[in-house]
């Protein structure tokens, strides 16, 4: 049945009043608004003229008869379809939280012709209430938003927990924190080319998230925005992008490969840690900052090239990458920081790149496969325990140093094992200063080149 309040004349009122009567009692028609009400259960569809409406329908009972059995039974309804303004008193009265009864099973909501806003708040700006106004709606399985929504606010559908469809419209500008966080039956996103960023957490915990697709135009992926998204398997980061943020792909142990483009400047602390199926990694060259933990613990990962543009590799930047056998530096580091590649155990080789100053603290610790390290004459400084191997069954066979001055070094630099079994190569005209130094000297065998 529906009823139209829209009051246009005389005779379309009492056409209308013709049918209040007939169809309802005239006490809970209330002429002075002016909505569109049709319920068909399950399915409510509401047209309203002014924000409001359909909270003064619900909440106040302003509802023709034949309907005000749905003001203390919206469990009834399942489905909703929303046309025209709806602003943060109406989406109170949708919460299931807010009131009693509430559209507590609510499984799908077409959004995609309603104007949201609100008279005191403007959409980007929402209070406290409207920024939780899906949340915990466990029966949503279906969102579709409106098309002059510019802003998804912050917890705006976290731990909809059967959510699995939602279609974000291309006003959207960003994607507030938390705004999916826990949806863990989402399984495919689109993120379009207006969206600027993905806040903090915006995808956290969805566990069945497995496909994003992210359109050109995207500048920001903030701070665990995709943290724990363990099915994710398929990204594709835009050449938009500039940043990657901290733990950003934290614990998506079902990635395998991932593209970082030039336009990105900085990836984040811990952005892709305990990735354990990433094995591909490219780097474009542009990228200047990879930072502390970025890649620690991705298991998987066998080969990296760091291009020439990176200035900065953060310490654990790569600590225990167990399967990691190559390393190509193209970079301008002037630092090696501490335990950078502590426990890449796959490691045979490494040529420190010219210009580093100072190989830091464990930086190379429990590097158990290395067998030839190249140091070059930049280098004035290597740290304790940085090519300590604790492995008795596997040792470093040559270290070339160019360096004529012996950089200084501590006596557990390298461990007692190698000062025996390893050859040190040393510039002919440096090899008696080697000999000579205090703990340099401990190599028995060091030969000039």
């Amino acid at each position: 049945m529906r009823i139209n309040n829209n009051i246009i004349g005389g005779s379309l009122l009492a056409m209308a009043m013709a049918m209040a009567v007939t169809s309802c009692e005239t006490e809970y028609w209330k002429p002075s608004l002016a909505y569109t009400v049709d319920i068909t259960e399950p399915h409510i569809t509401f047209i309203s003229r002014y924000d409001g409406d359909f909270y003064n329908s619900f909440y106040y009972n302003n509802l023709p008869y034949c309907y005000a059995q749905y003001v203390n039974n919206r469990g009834a309804l399942k489905s909703l379809t929303v046309v025209g303004p709806f602003g943060s008193d109406d989406f109170k009265c949708l919460r299931n939280t807010e009131y009693d009864g509430g559209f507590k099973n609510l499984e799908t909501i077409d959004m995609s012709k309603a104007q949201i806003y609100d008279k005191e708040y403007d959409i980007s700006d929402w209070n406290e209430y409207s920024s939780t106004y899906f949340s915990r709606m466990k029966s949503l399985t279906s969102v579709i938003l409106p098309d002059n929504l510019s802003y998804i606010p912050n917890y705006c559908f976290k731990e909809c927990k059967n959510l699995n469809d939602v279609t974000i419209p291309s006003s959207v500008k960003t994607i507030g924190h938390e705004a999916f966080a826990d949806c863990t039956s989402l399984s495919d996103v689109t993120i379009p080319s207006s969206v600027k960023t993905i806040g903090l957490d915006a995808f956290a915990n969805c566990t069945s998230l497995k496909n994003v697709t992210i359109e050109h135009g995207l500048i920001l992926i903030e701070s665990l925005a995709f943290y724990n998204c363990s099915s994710l398997s398929d990204i594709s980061i835009p050449s938009s992008v500039k940043t990657i943020g901290q733990y950003a792909f934290y614990y998506c142990s079902s990635l395998s490969d991932i593209t970082i483009p030039s336009s990105v400047t900085e990836i984040g602390v811990k952005a892709f840690f305990e990735c354990s199926s990433l094995k591909n990694v490219t780097i474009e060259r542009g990228l200047r900052i990879i930072g502390d933990y970025a890649f620690s613990n991705c298991s998987s990962l066998s080969d990296i090239s760091i291009p020439s543009s990176v200035t900065e590799i953060g310490q654990y930047a790569f600590y225990d990458c167990t399967s990691l056998e190559n390393i190509t530096f193209e970079s301008r580091i002037t630092t090696i920081k501490e335990n950078t590649f502590n426990g890449c155990k796959r490691l045979k080789n490494i040529t420190i790149p010219n210009g580093v100053t100072t190989i830091g603290e464990k930086s190379f610790y429990g590097c158990h496969s290395l067998k030839n390290v190249t140091i070059p004459s930049s280098v004035t400084e290597i740290g304790k325990l940085a090519f300590y191997n604790n492995n008795p069954t596997s040792k470093l066979e040559n270290i070339r140093v160019e360096a004529t001055t012996p950089p200084d070094i501590y006596e557990d630099t390298f461990d007692y094992d190698t000062y025996s079994s390893c050859t040190l190569y040393v510039p002919q005209s440096a090899v008696d200063r080697y000999k000579s130094n205090y703990y340099w000297s401990k190599f028995k065998n060091i030969v000039g080149y």
